[in-house]
């Protein structure tokens, strides 16, 4: 019985999305004669958002039961439904409380549709979207979740026709469309670069705008092969998650086998050859998956200049009333070039070629990139030789020929002209003689010119230097500083970058440039100062200094400070690969910077405070990997540094402020790592100390926003170990202090991310409180608007794991909550948006050993409520992959208290549903 329900829980997600009719034939092939199969798949449609439904039934059976549509979901005033799937609805919306109305296209997902792997397709959708930024693809605006708990985003609303239907409509010629078509690869290209696959490229996917601008929609079942970003749980590949629509389906995608971005530009190549001849390559008898297979993977389809001459009959769709057309030679002729033989002709050669190739079965044998595949198409246009064909000296030739049918002809006059000029040398001798003696002259101009020059090149470089070193630094540490810091940088960068292009081996302007490229990095997304808390930007900067300064390190002599830049460089790389899901990564770039730093240190004390930094770096990186040991030691070896240096005397106001600090950085990361293995006395002994050292740094220095958000970070922790040792009257004078500090710099930094999140961590602090007192009601008001904030960080930071996490944390704090005031079904919603959050970003950083018991922290509490409600089949399953999990991080982290306790109880209440079970 289990194995069955499995099976027809991957049938159900296969066929959920079809409307009746589709549904009808898809099941037919699935589930052949197993009438149970069959009856376990219908069981699961009919609860649908509640609704009776038969999929069997006859043709003229539709979706009933729907709930009614509601008025307003979050700011936005519904208007109208625009479809619907089996997972979710797409309603025309305008933002009520937008200066200027917007229509928007607002996808919700439907009641009743929130399992896991549901929620994380849904969660995947809203992911590709929030990390596209281009005018072919349709922009993410907006998500959260309506007052049901159900997550819904916004996206543009494109008013349009699909691609076929509006170069038809248009009439447009071969020339028009494969222009259009370009625009289409661009954006499949910029979808790619941004590490997406869509999977569903098709006509009805890429709806073109009154304007003629295509525009990409509907990554639903969209691929993410980003390891920065996150990636749907479980096996693309899996009969489940192969979803697709064969006619457009690439083989590899067919058989199931691992995509690459090769496979859209297959699917690519059917669409060009469809708008070009208003055929589908293939043509698929039957939609049992042996006959979809055998055509795609094994029928090579006809030249497009051929398929124009084939008279086919499209039927109706079974729910349609409409009567069979017939697609004509002449149809399809009037609406591009007039006449069949024109038509005919106008596409043999290059672009049968050109969309065959795309079309390769063997993905290596096709164009390489989307990008490549619209450069063919480009040089087609312009008439120049194309990859596409084969590169014969007869075949450009005949290209340069009509490109420059004038130009040849002139040439072969100037040709015969040239015999007749032969007479001429002796008055071009002439004029060579009068040419050098004007040529002393211009020499003399040409000096002038140059001394100029490097006196405005001086100039510039020294106004950029000013922005970058003096007015920046002077302005950072300041509250709200963060626009007037960008506006800087930026500038200043520009100027760089146009005077290297100038002056491309000069060494030291290099390595201002990589200082520029680091402030970027800070500003975009940095960790140590307020910024715009754009990880992936802040990535990309950082690796542009990286690998400048990479370049410079072998130029003799060896410079230590280069050196030391370089260790920087490659400790920012770590922090940003540590923030967006590449904890491993970030490790070896610590370790690197380590190396680095501990040459130097040989060589001059004043690199050890680096060293320390590196050590601590390197400590918080295998923490989270769960090997404790290793990072205790590095801890210890930082913390021995920065106490030494502490207390070496110094005439620098800056380092008399810095060191004390140092050693409270370091004081809050131990205390995190004593947390874990249990000592939480230990652990509050370090907050208490930290708190002491930043609370008289922040005394001295008043109108620092650093200093409050530096005092900020151990109030957070000390809070928050406290809560949950049920202290609660020992940790309010903490939140207190904390909700002050956060709501204050929040005011006083709106644009900063840092002081965004904090006070959205303010939010969490006091639902807590609330929860030990016994408020549930008003805690989950908190929770409510931390659950907001974090999804608007999300929407803002695709890549951003530690965002994704607080959005787990909320739904799971709901959830807890809920939960205590007896309303099992809001629970189990919260939880298991909580474990689709968390299932995502775990499995896309799997050396995170952190996140994976965040996972099987959720896993138990959504079991053990399963076990309460009496499904005893769920939570069984719950309660083993909980298990699962904690078996395997107890052979890594023996020493981490929650590991332990995790076993421990996913085993007792293992035992107990065994038990009620009678097994």
């Amino acid at each position: 019985m289990t194995k069955q329900y499995e099976r027809a829980k991957k049938i159900f997600l296969e066929v959920c999305d079809l409307n009746p009719a589709q549904a009808r034939v898809r099941l037919d092939d699935l589930c052949g004669d197993d009438a149970q199969l069959r009856a376990e798949v219908e069981s699961l449609l009919e609860h649908v958002d509640g609704q009776t439904l038969t999929v069997a039934a006859g043709p003229t059976e539709v979706f009933e039961g729907f709930e009614r549509q509601p008025t307003r979901i979050g700011p936005y005033r519904l208007i109208r439904e625009l479809g619907r799937g089996g997972m979710g609805v797409v309603y025309l919306a305008t933002r009520e409380d937008a200066q200027f109305k917007q229509r928007v296209a607002v996808k919700v997902l439907k009641r009743g549709m929130d399992t896991e792997d549901i929620l994380k397709r849904f969660e995947l959708e809203r992911q590709v979207l929030a990390g596209m930024n281009h005018p072919g693809i349709a922009r993410l605006y907006d998500g959260g979740e309506t007052e049901e708990g159900l997550p819904y985003f916004a996206i543009e609303y494109v008013e349009g026709q699909p691609i076929d239907e509006y170069c038809d409509t248009h009439r447009l010629r071969i020339g028009e469309r494969l222009e259009l078509f370009r625009l289409v690869c661009a954006a499949v290209h910029y979808a790619h670069q941004n590490l997406v696959i869509h999977r569903d490229l098709k006509p009805s996917n890429i709806l073109v705008t009154k304007d003629g601008v295509p525009k990409l929609l509907d990554f639903g079942i969209a691929k993410i092969i980003n390891p920065e970003l996150v990636l749907i749980a479980g096996d693309p590949t899996a009969p489940e998650f192969r979803l697709m629509t064969p006619e457009y389906a690439s083989p590899e995608q067919v058989r199931g086998d691992p995509l690459t971005t090769s496979s859209d530009v297959y699917s690519l190549g059917v669409l060009l050859y469809e708008i070009m001849t208003g055929h589908r390559p293939y043509r698929l008898r039957s939609r049992l998956r042996e006959e979809i297979q055998r055509v795609i993977c094994e029928v090579e389809p006809e030249k497009p200049s051929t398929a124009i001459s084939r008279v086919e009959e499209i039927e109706p769709d079974e729910s349609d009333t409409a009567q069979s057309t017939s697609i004509t030679p002449e149809l399809v002729s009037r609406v591009r070039e007039g006449r069949p033989d024109r038509l005919r002709r106008r596409l043999a050669g290059d672009i049968d070629n050109i969309v065959l190739l795309a079309m390769r079965k063997e993905p290596q044998r096709r164009y390489q990139s989307a990008e490549q595949f619209a450069e063919d198409v480009r040089r087609h246009l312009d008439g120049l030789p194309v990859a596409a064909r084969a590169d014969t000296l007869g075949y450009r030739c005949s290209k340069f020929v009509r490109r420059h049918r004038i130009g040849v002809a002139a040439s072969v006059l100037i040709g015969l002209s040239l015999l007749l000029g032969m007479s001429g040398t002796t008055w071009q001798a002439r004029v060579a003689e009068i040419a050098r003696g004007q040529e002393k002259e211009q020499r003399q101009i040409a000096e002038i010119e140059r001394d100029r020059a490097q006196r405005m090149f001086d100039q510039v470089r020294d106004l950029a230097h000013t922005f970058l070193f003096d007015f920046h630094d002077q302005i950072q540490r300041l509250d709200g500083s963060v626009p007037a810091r960008q506006l800087l940088v930026t500038t200043a960068l520009e100027y760089l970058n146009g005077l290297t292009e100038e002056v491309a081996d000069d060494p030291v302007l290099q390595r201002e440039l990589a200082s520029g490229y680091d402030k970027v990095g800070d500003i975009r997304g940095g960790t140590r100062n307020p910024s715009l808390g754009d990880r992936t930007g802040a990535l990309e900067a950082y690796r542009s200094g990286l690998a400048l300064r990479q370049s410079l390190v072998d130029v003799p002599p060896n410079d230590p400070e280069l050196r030391k830049e370089l260790s920087t460089s490659l400790m920012h790389v770590g922090d940003m690969l540590r923030y967006t899901g590449d904890v491993g990564g970030a490790l070896a770039s610590y370790r690197e910077s380590i190396d680095h730093r501990q040459e130097l240190a040989t060589l001059d004390p004043v690199y050890r405070r680096p060293l320390a930094i590196g050590y601590k770096d390197a400590g918080q990186a295998l923490f989270k990997m769960g090997r404790l040991d290793e990072a205790m030691e590095y801890y210890d070896r930082s913390l021995e540094l920065r106490r030494q240096l502490a207390v070496v005397p110094t005439d620098s106001d800056r380092l008399r402020r810095l060191k004390p600090r140092d050693v409270s950085v370091q004081l809050i990361a131990l205390g995190e790592l004593l947390e874990t293995i249990g000592d939480h006395d230990a652990a509050m002994r370090r907050y208490k100390e930290a708190i002491s050292i930043r609370r008289t740094l922040s005394e001295m220095d008043l109108d620092s926003g650093r200093g409050r958000r530096d005092l900020s970070v151990p109030l957070y922790n000390a809070a928050k170990l406290l809560l949950t040792l049920d202290r609660t009257d020992q940790a309010k004078s903490y939140v207190d202090e904390f909700v002050a500090l956060v709501t204050h710099r929040m005011k006083a930094n709106p644009n900063d991310a840092r002081a965004q999140s904090d006070f959205a961590l303010s939010h969490e602090l006091q639902g807590m409180v609330l929860v030990r007192i016994g408020d549930h009601e008003a805690a989950l008001a908190h929770y409510g608007r931390l659950r907001q904030m974090a999804a608007d960080f999300a929407a803002l930071h695709p890549a951003d794991t530690d965002v994704h996490q607080m959005r787990a944390t909320a739904w799971a704090l709901s959830g807890g909550a809920h939960a205590a005031i007896g309303d099992s079904a809001a629970a189990l919603r919260d939880y298991r948006r909580a474990l689709a959050i968390m299932t995502v970003i775990s499995e896309a950083d799997p050396a995170n050993a952190q996140m994976s018991v965040d996972r099987g922290q959720l896993l138990l509490g959504l079991g053990a409520l399963l076990a309460e409600t009496a499904d005893s089949y769920n939570a069984k399953e719950k309660l083993e992959a909980a298990q699962t999990i904690f078996e395997e991080q107890s052979r890594l982290q023996p020493d981490n208290v929650q590991v332990q306790e995790g076993l421990a109880e996913s085993s007792e209440e293992l035992s107990r549903l065994m038990d009620r079970r009678g097994d």
